[in-house]
């Protein structure tokens, strides 16, 4: 082979290279490239109390990229809309992980750092990460997202309205130890007051040697204490991963509902020769989701009352605070999320406000028709079941630990096909509990629900859920009935007994009581002198505030929270 011959062949190979790598977005296998596994709200502190308190924007290792300039170039091809900034690489971060967190943008994009392409990814609606270390250097850099909305993947959002590329979600640099935890997976149930905690953490080795780490957790209830603690000890080959687990069950645990959104906070740290090395929080709220015989949802057993309603959150998360509340008033008890997975604020809301979310995937093909012959809907074409795939793992790993999140649907306007039947059985083997829909589908990869059903159930009365009974005060039998459908009622009887202006007995007797259930008190009347009138006076309290979510309560003096209180008169 002459030299000239080599030359030519060489820069028709390159040409090759480079129209491949200019036709990504119109490639219908090309998803994705050089973006990070889709995983939940991972933030890195540097202390256990900065993650308690989860103020992320204060965290050491998180540095918001704003201030973008807007421009549109060409490839000769199609153009883009180009969002450039600049970040800096704070010397301390060099001995650890660099990733760049990118919220949501309009439209498939590229991403490219002080001049190199990174990647690029047509899941664009969903957070992406991308692991951006080997492309920065100490000091000033520049990244570019380029956006295009000439891409095959138009094709999946084509019942959108019709808008500018633009950038919608935060954008932010994360900085993690060279063993890092990659993603941390949570699921709870409740039996009876019994919680239960699945925890799996993901931990993931840069290093090039052998690593011996401790992973810790610590699970912090709305009170303040540790209920519950443990650690694990994983040895990480040379850039390997591996997942560590965790399982606890717990007495007296608060539920969380849209009766009382109660969270406990879950703190992760990771240690290594003695030294903790990395801290991560999250929100847990304790439930057991299911699907009963007469397809009604049930929440700790019980079927859910569900009043649905569309909604596409704004970027503002004070107006998004009094939507959700005013709509919790009016008795709508779950959102569908229009559009696609939100941004962490929103399902945060919903979290600690106790309104249910039905998560869908970023996936509208509304004006794609009903055809499942070639060139008709995408839903049933076998070509696009990469982007189905990975639009479909993004909405769960994205939002599978918020409690607020109890029904998943695969697409809007959605037609049926090959794609839709796999991304069913797919996700039904990552979510075992949360049913699974494709609205307006009667086959098979739906989980038909009896919405009217579950419509028409009895909506809790939040202002008055315990009641206090005693048919003959002289017994000094004093029945706790709790009147809520889900809420196991876990706190105190605070009793007082008066004779005229004395006091002759007082004291405090804890109560449990399962929601539609009563329990019954045995307060001590030796005390009482025969032939008087006394007074009997019962507080059915919690001994501390629960969060600043309750509903209802009244606070007394000592900051315990009194969900009861009457009083019964008699002669013994």
């Amino acid at each position: 082979m002459t030299k000239k011959l080599y030359l030519l062949m060489l820069a028709a190979v390159c040409a090759i290279s480079a129209s491949a790598q200019n036709r990504w977005y119109n490639t219908p296998d090309s998803v994705s490239l050089g973006n990070e596994p889709s995983r939940g709200d991972v933030i890195s502190y540097a202390s256990a109390d900065d993650a308690v308190r989860k103020t992320y924007h204060r965290s050491q290792y998180l540095v918001p990229v704003e201030k973008f300039i807007r421009r549109v170039v060409s490839d000769g091809q199609t153009s883009f809309e180009v969002y450039a900034s600049d970040y800096k690489l704070p010397f301390a971060w060099l001995d650890r992980e660099l990733l760049l967190h990118i919220g949501k943008v309009s439209s498939a994009y590229e991403l490219w750092i002080n001049g190199t392409r990174v990647g690029y990814t047509h899941t664009a609606s969903t957070p992406t990460e991308w692991d951006i270390t080997r492309y920065s250097v100490e000091g000033n850099n520049t990244l570019e997202i380029r956006i295009t909305t000439d891409c095959i993947s138009a094709k999946l959002e084509d019942g959108r309205p019709q808008r500018q590329a633009t950038v919608d979600g935060e954008v932010y640099l994360l900085a993690q130890p060279k063993v890092r935890v990659r993603d941390v997976s949570i699921r709870t149930e409740m039996n009876g007051t019994e919680g239960l905690l699945s925890l799996g953490v993901i931990l993931k080795s840069h290093l090039l040697n052998d690593k011996e780490y401790r992973v810790w957790y610590e699970l912090i209830s709305p009170r303040g204490e540790v209920v519950a603690a443990d650690n694990r000890r994983v040895t990480l080959s040379m850039r390997e991963e591996d997942t560590v687990t965790f399982f606890r069950r717990m007495p007296d645990i608060m539920t969380w509902s849209h009766e009382q959104p109660c969270l406990y906070t879950l703190v992760v740290k990771t240690q290594h020769e003695g030294r903790f090395k990395e801290y991560v929080s999250f929100n847990i709220g304790f439930r057991s989701i299911a699907v009963d015989n007469d397809r009604a949802i049930t929440l700790n057993g019980v079927p859910l009352r569900i009043v649905r309603k569309d909604y596409t959150p704004s970027n503002d998360m004070a107006q998004v605070a009094a939507d959700i509340t005013r709509l919790l008033g009016e008795g709508v008890t779950m959102l569908n999320v229009v559009g696609a997975p939100q941004n962490r604020s929103f399902y945060n809301l919903c979290d600690s406000l106790g309104m249910y979310v039905c998560a869908s995937a970023d996936i509208n093909t509304r004006h794609g028709g009903e055809s499942r012959r070639r060139g008709g809907n995408p839903a049933n074409d076998p070509a696009m079941w990469p982007h189905y795939k990975e639009r479909t793992l993004a909405l769960y790993h994205s939002t599978k630990n918020y409690p607020c999140v109890i029904m998943y649907s695969l697409a809007a306007n959605p037609a049926n096909g090959y794609n839709t039947y796999e991304s069913y059985l797919m996700l039904k083997g990552l979510e075992t509990s949360r049913p699974i829909v494709l609205q307006g589908s009667d086959e098979w990869n739906n989980d038909s629900l009896n919405m009217r059903r579950m419509e028409s159930l009895r909506r809790t009365n939040l202002d008055h859920w315990v009641a206090v009974l005693c048919e003959r005060p002289t017994s000094g039998q004093v029945t706790i009935a709790n009147t809520r459908h889900y809420t196991p009622l876990l706190g105190d009887v605070r009793y007082t007994i008066r004779t005229g202006r004395k006091t002759v007995a007082e004291g405090t007797l804890p109560v449990r009581v399962l929601p539609k259930g009563e329990a019954v008190v045995n307060i001590p009347m030796d005390k009482v002198p025969s032939g008087k009138l006394f007074e009997l006076n019962i507080e059915v309290v919690r001994p501390t505030p629960v969060d600043k979510y309750e509903v209802g309560a009244d606070r007394s003096q000592d900051g315990s929270v009194r969900l009861a209180h009457k009083t019964f008169k008699g002669v013994l």
